[in-house]
């Protein structure tokens, strides 16, 4: 006996699908790639916060410390000629003049071995400023942090007395806390903010004539 194919084929068997089970497996199929591409925006955006948060982070732990190590040199004067303090100490300005070739003169003559010394928080330009004979001759303006993805939203120079309490009288500091705070683009999440803070102690105040 013959089977007929070709009968059974017209009828409708068991080979094929419906269209009704072709729409079905397309929806499902359409869900599966929405769900993997939320997924993967996901990462990515994760990957992008992160990579600019480390990056950030490090940016504005190098300026701090930068600033604590100068700050640490502020009024050296080993030739005790009274010509080298804190000239300027509110929250977001410090000047001082350190004599780093112990020659008994103040050096301006620009990086990297300026010895009147200055930084500030310019608010307009939302950057950290790092300026060589600030006022003077000659004088030399650098930005030390922030530019056009990094801002600087912050800066503050608390300083301490002997004892660790607050001061605002230049000749009772021998120390001042440091905090700056920047933030800058991380893609959609948008803009992230990270801040560091540090202690740093004026090593020569305590003998230094001008404090005395």
């Amino acid at each position: 006996m013959k089977r007929d194919y070709k009968k059974k084929l017209i009828m409708g068997g068991n080979g094929g699908f419906s269209l009704i089970e072709l729409m079905v497996a397309i929806a499902i199929v359409g869900i599966v790639l929405v769900s993997l591409s939320a997924v993967f925006e996901r990462s990515g955006r994760l990957y992008t916060t992160q990579n600019v948060s480390a990056a950030l982070q490090e940016e504005v732990r190098a300026a701090v410390e930068i600033i604590a190590r100068e700050a640490r040199m502020a009024g050296f004067d080993p030739l005790k000629t009274g010509d080298f303090e804190l000239k300027t100490a509110t929250s977001t300005h410090l000047r001082f003049t350190t004599d780093l070739n112990e020659d008994g003169a103040v050096a301006t003559t620009g990086f990297p071995n300026c010895e009147r010394l200055s930084f500030r928080y310019s608010a307009a330009q939302q950057a950290l400023q790092i300026v060589c004979n600030e006022g003077g001759a000659g004088q030399d303006i650098q930005v030390l942090i922030g530019n056009s993805d990094t801002l600087v939203t912050a800066v503050d120079f608390a300083y301490r007395d002997n004892d660790g309490n607050p001061t605002t009288f230049v000749n009772q500091m021998r120390s001042m806390v440091i905090t700056l705070t920047a933030e800058a683009p991380a893609g959609r999440t948008g803009m992230i903010e990270r801040s560091y803070t540090t202690w740093v102690d004026f090593r020569n105040m305590a003998s230094n004539a001008a404090y005395n």
